[in-house]
């Protein structure tokens, strides 16, 4: 809070210094006014660069750490996976079955003569 508490008032004081001292044209102050602005855009492309700077680290952090969290998610996926398969056979087993016993029965009594 220090910092920004500084330089408020070091812009207050500078804003106070312009209006007292008796600054010519209207040039002057547009650079100025310029110059301010400058000042804005490169404060906050600073926060930008920092912000950027921080989530670089983060991730080149993160991924010394997550090759074994990301090997112990893929096979908890595959044991998810292979539990639906074989719950998916065993509903889908009597139907097979039946249709199976059903196409037996169609080719040994209902075949046609030509």
């Amino acid at each position: 809070m220090f910092p920004l508490i500084g330089f408020v008032l070091v812009l207050v004081g500078a804003a106070v210094t312009f209006i007292l001292a008796p600054v010519g044209n209207v040039t002057t102050w547009s650079q100025i006014a310029t110059i301010l602005l400058i000042m804005l855009a490169l404060l906050i492309g600073l926060i930008a660069l920092a912000i950027l700077g921080g989530l670089v680290y983060l991730v080149s952090y993160i991924l010394g750490i997550l090759p074994g969290y990301t090997r112990m998610a893929q096979d908890g996926i595959e044991t998810i996976k292979r539990q639906a398969i074989k719950g998916a056979d065993i509903a889908a087993e009597p139907v097979i079955q039946v249709q199976s016993f059903l196409a037996v029965v169609n080719a040994i009594f209902g075949r046609k003569q030509r």
